[in-house]
Formats: C-alpha cells, sequence, structure tokens
C-alpha cells in the first residue's frame, strides 16, 4: 500500500495510512555563524575607515602647503612670518602610516574563519542527515486483524 493511500476493507471504512515524520528535522538545520566573523569585518572596516580619514587630512594639508608655498610675498612683515611659520608646520607634517598590513592579516584570520566555519556547519549538517535517515522508520506495513483503533 503506498504512503497516504486510502484503504477500503469490510469494516473498516476511510483508513488513511501514513509514514510518521522523523523525529528530528533535517530542514530546521540553521547554519551557525561564529560571532568573531563579525567582530574581524568591523576591525577591517574601522582600519579602513581610519586610514580613508588620515589620507584624506594629509591630502588637505599638503594642499594648503602648496597654496601658501605658491602665495607670493606681500609687503606685510607679519603676515609673511605668519604664513613661513605655517609652512614650517606643514612641512613637519609626515605621511600617515597605513594598517595595510594589520588590514591583510585580520583578512587571513577573516578567511581562515569563514572556512572553518563552513566547514564546521557542513559537518553539522552531515551529522544531522545522518541522525535524521537513522530515526526513519521502515517501511510500513499493515498487517493481520485490527481489532481496535484509537485515534486521538
Amino acid at each position: 500500500m503506498q504512503e497516504g493511500q486510502q484503504f477500503s476493507g469490510k469494516y473498516i471504512h476511510d483508513l488513511v495510512i501514513m509514514r510518521p515524520q522523523a523525529t528530528t528535522a533535517k530542514e530546521a538545520f540553521i547554519p551557525q555563524i561564529d560571532p568573531r566573523i563579525e567582530v574581524l569585518r568591523v576591525q577591517i572596516q574601522n582600519l579602513r575607515q581610519a586610514d580613508r580619514a588620515a589620507l584624506a587630512e594629509y591630502r588637505s594639508t599638503m594642499a594648503e602647503l602648496a597654496n601658501l608655498e605658491a602665495m607670493q610675498p606681500s609687503n606685510d612683515i607679519y603676515l609673511d612670518q605668519k604664513r613661513t611659520q605655517r609652512v614650517k608646520e606643514l612641512r613637519k607634517v609626515k605621511v600617515p602610516e597605513l594598517h595595510e598590513a594589520r588590514v591583510m592579516e585580520l583578512e587571513t584570520q577573516l578567511r581562515e574563519l569563514q572556512q572553518d566555519n563552513r566547514l564546521r556547519n557542513l559537518q553539522q549538517a552531515a551529522e544531522l542527515k545522518v541522525d535524521w535517515a537513522r530515526n526513519l522508520p521502515g517501511e510500513l506495513r499493515f498487517t493481520g486483524v485490527l481489532k481496535v483503533a484509537a485515534i486521538m
């Protein structure tokens, strides 16, 4: 008799036989994401943002320096001294140190964590699938005579 097929007999009418569902829900598997992955993503994003801000600040400083150096000397000695002092200050500004090496290191760690996470999820899904298959009931058979059926 096929699953879900109705049985019609001499004494039993409208009996439907269904295969019971397994106790483990294979479809309910939810992959787990390691929280360290999101922490690394945020760290990488913050470092890149800090690098962009530092470069923007350095570019504006260098633009100001170029403008001050391009200015013609004026008749006002006080303004020339202030401009000369500012030029000296701006020339002392160093190129910002970028976090490229740290970002590359964090990206490597991120890829490793993602790979480990993916493998762990695949392993858990496979284990759940094996457990699900193991808990499946065998083929249902209707043999003998049914004297009492309790339907709840």
